[in-house]
């Protein structure tokens, strides 16, 4: 008896997500594969080494609310940023997993309730009034309080059921 016994050169890419479970997608696109990476999925298929394989991460265009942060190689318990861009190319030359982060996104607000007794800076940027910016989920915002005019700085106070997410 003669057993002809194959080895699978093939090599396996594994595509999963975080952030904005419901309303982010990630798209792989190599003739004749396609694939889609839904929220809380994996998506995994098996190509030739040395395969050129396009990714590309889209969002529900219905939710304004998440920001594409980037493709992350994972090694172990590491994450290295492979590319910010949206569509990104990678060779395969052995099994990879590779993550497709978003990120929410929030309106943030400071306002002065007296404008003529001090200003309000938010990351360094001078406002009288108010001070608005949209910051990714993660990122840090430094407000500044300066009094002017015989004003006190008294504190800073969240104001209920003003907090938003966009």
């Amino acid at each position: 008896k003669v057993v002809a016994k194959f080895n699978d050169l093939r090599k396996t890419l594994k595509i999963s997500q975080t952030g904005q479970g419901s309303t982010s997608v990630v798209k792989v696109n190599y003739d004749p594969h396609q694939m889609t990476s839904g929220p809380d999925s994996t998506a995994s298929v098996k190509y030739t080494e040395g395969s050129i394989i396009k990714l590309t991460a889209t969002r529900d265009p219905d939710v304004s609310n998440c920001k594409f942060i980037g493709w992350y190689l994972v090694t172990g318990d590491d994450q290295v940023l492979l590319s910010e861009e949206k569509e990104f190319e990678i060779t395969l030359i052995e099994d990879t997993s590779i993550i497709a982060v978003f990120k929410n996104i929030y309106q943030f607000t400071a306002t002065s309730d007296e404008s003529s007794l001090g200003k309000i800076s938010m990351n360094g940027g001078d406002s009288y009034g108010a001070s608005a910016r949209l910051v990714i989920e993660g990122d840090s915002i430094t407000l500044k309080a300066v009094p002017k005019n015989g004003g006190i700085f008294e504190g800073w106070y969240l104001v209920k059921g003003q907090s938003e997410e966009l």
